[in-house]
């Protein structure tokens, strides 16, 4: 007997065109509700709304225009000193944005690393840069880098690298040297490059005992620096797309031509990184001697190469490290675009920074070229250079004005409440001193603004003058480095500062 189908009546399908035109009404309700609450309610819901901000110029933009408009940070700056150390702004379709420079809450966000951490969007661009390094790593993931790393960075290795750091130097001088005596006239040259070079040479080595060659007039372009470099500067590459692309999460599954370059460029570096770590694991193993049953007998100490790779997987192969607490060869290959990043172009920006400065300060050049001819020796020691006193404050206040990074950012994993050291007025005027979050708020933390603030360092606080660093200086900023933040604190501090 044939299976006979029942057609749809008339009825079935008005009650299938009510059920679809219900639906459409109720997703249609549902986002005008979100859209009323993201765009109006949110914002008068919102704690951070008892905040002295600055005026709002458009709905649209908010302040972010005028923020950004320029040098951000010192905008930023220019707010906290209207408006206080911790102050809202209006960002796109009325979002409240939060920027902080207060010292204590800096030090509360800086040492709650697992309750504030990078925003995700951040973080994801830089594990798709960088990978999963310690710069990057988060929670108990970062927990684990930071004990294997720890022992790579104690003074006293870090002392045997400065031969390294000597050496190079003197290549750079010695170059300088014989491009200015070959000159007609003065010299002129973009120093940024030279010095570029010079600490991709250090980096390599120091980093990872790897010869980039950069200053040897005769050496071809490294492929490892190519794909890098390349890496960093698709990075730096921020049109439409990629604001687009931080508002809507869903536009980061669009390939696009930057995302292929680097993708090809991350697959270069991640196989010449393996090849280093394959290389130093197989080292560490026949330099290591055997126990009496045969297994190899790992201690971290043991070890005559310098780099921070070796002294790092070394560290992370000891016997008497638990299981747990190793790092992979993926984790372990993530460090070396970390040292990279750290130790290449920061600190060759940083000196940049100095030389000019002291360009425009002859005296204070004149002073420091003094205390430098009462060392004799053209390679001195660590201890010798520490005992320098206006050097110190040279360098001080160099990274005080002109830290590489200005602005870093941190989001709430969880409502909080920050304390300050700053009470401020709220907009009923009642005088508070901490300020409440909701969970997923990002605060701004402006590195250049607690370095430079005037309700900190006094009125001449833009100023480049080493000296303060004999007078008593201010103390409280956060910082893991002489009282300013450029390398952060807490637990998520800048390795490098070390070097």
């Amino acid at each position: 007997m044939p299976l006979i189908l029942p057609f749809p009546s008339i009825t079935d399908f008005w009650n299938t065109n009510t059920v679809l035109w219900t639906v459409a009404v109720l997703v249609a309700i549902w986002g005008a509700w979100k859209a009323f609450y993201r765009l109006f309610l949110m914002s008068y819901l919102s704690p951070l709304r008892v905040l002295p901000r600055p005026k709002s110029r458009s709905f649209l933009w908010g302040n972010l225009r005028e923020a950004f408009d320029g040098n951000s940070s010192e905008k930023l700056t220019e707010w906290a000193e209207e408006h206080g150390p911790t102050f809202s702004f209006k960002s796109i379709l009325n979002k409240d944005g939060l920027v902080t420079m207060d010292t204590k809450a800096m030090s509360y966000i800086l040492n709650h690393s697992y309750e504030w951490q990078r925003p995700p969007q951040s973080r994801k661009a830089l594990v798709e840069l960088l990978g999963e390094g310690v710069l990057v790593a988060e929670g108990d993931a970062h927990k684990r880098q930071r004990r294997v790393m720890n022992p790579s960075f104690a003074r006293p290795y870090i002392r045997e690298l400065t031969g390294i750091f000597h050496d190079t130097s003197q290549q750079l001088r010695d170059i300088l040297l014989t491009k200015t005596a070959e000159a007609e006239g003065p010299y002129k040259t973009d120093i940024m490059t030279w010095l570029s070079k010079a600490t991709l040479d250090i980096i390599g080595l120091a980093g990872f005992d790897y010869q980039f060659k950069a200053l040897d007039p005769s050496g071809k372009d490294n492929e490892l620096n190519t794909a890098f470099m390349r890496v960093m500067q698709q990075s730096r590459s921020i049109g439409v797309w990629e604001f687009l692309q931080a508002l809507f999460p869903l536009l980061d599954r669009v390939p696009t031509a930057q995302d292929r370059s680097i993708s090809q460029s991350k697959r270069i570096m991640d196989n010449i990184g393996l090849q280093l770590v394959a290389d130093k694991k197989k080292s560490i193993l026949e330099s290591t001697r055997a126990n009496d049953s045969g297994e190899p007998q790992i201690e971290k100490g043991n070890f005559t190469r310098r780099d921070l790779l070796t002294r790092l997987m070394a560290a992370n192969m000891a016997t008497d490290l638990p299981e747990n607490q190793r790092l992979s060869d993926l984790d372990v290959l993530a460090q070396i675009p970390t040292f990279l990043l750290a130790g290449h172009e920061t600190t060759a920006a940083s000196t940049s920074w100095c030389l000019y400065a002291l360009s425009r300060h002859p005296e204070i050049q004149q002073k420091l070229r003094e205390e430098l001819l009462s060392v004799t020796s053209d390679s001195p020691s660590m201890d010798e250079l520490n005992i320098l006193p206006y050097l110190d404050g040279v360098v001080r206040e160099t990274l005080r004005l002109y830290a590489p990074v200005e602005l870093t950012a941190r989001c709430a994993t969880k409502d909080d409440i920050v304390p300050l050291a700053t009470p401020f007025k709220d907009r009923n005027g009642v005088i508070r001193n901490e300020f409440m979050v909701k969970k997923g708020q990002t605060i701004i933390l402006n590195i250049h603004g607690a370095n430079t603030y005037k309700g900190y360092w006094g009125e001449d606080a833009m100023e480049f003058r080493p000296e303060r660093w004999q007078e008593n200086p201010y103390q409280d900023v956060p910082g893991v480095f002489g009282g300013i933040l450029t390398f952060l604190g807490g637990p998520r501090l800048y390795y490098h500062f070390r070097l």
